[in-house]
């Protein structure tokens, strides 16, 4: 169950990395 949980951190972790960068994509083709 804690596995588990560390897992689910990760995963939005990495979710809100990416999609940081895709933001950031999104503004620098907007410039």
């Amino acid at each position: 169950m804690d596995g588990g949980g560390g897992n689910a951190a990760l995963n939005t972790s990495c979710r809100q990395s990416i999609e940081l960068t895709h933001l950031r994509t999104t503004f620098l083709l907007t410039l």
